[in-house]
């Protein structure tokens, strides 16, 4: 199963919890819109990806930032690029840098 991870592990200090919660809760609507365009429940989405319904959800609710190896597959699921679909918002990290790429 391919995993996902809380955005804000108690060892960060507290300026990378607050970029993770921040890159967190401007990804999952954005998870959320492309699976609704796409058309895809998130249970269909959840068993193509390896993982359960509730990771989904976590991940569209802003709640949980899924690892690089789900990114892809939901990158890859959705029909897109894990550079757009998780693409930094403006002023964090760089505006249309992909914080899985770089670029």
């Amino acid at each position: 199963m391919i995993a996902a991870t809380a955005p804000t592990p108690s060892t960060e200090p507290p300026a990378a919890r607050a970029v993770g919660q921040e890159l967190a809760a401007w990804w999952g609507p954005r998870v959320a819109a492309q699976r609704i365009g796409a058309a895809v429940s998130q249970a269909a989405l959840a068993r193509r990806c390896g993982v359960t319904q509730q990771t989904i959800s976590k991940i569209e609710r802003g709640s949980m930032v899924p690892l690089d190896p789900l990114k892809l597959r939901l990158a890859t699921e959705l029909g897109t690029t894990p550079g757009q679909l998780f693409a930094w918002p403006d002023g964090v990290g760089g505006a249309g840098r992909s914080p899985v790429s770089g670029r």
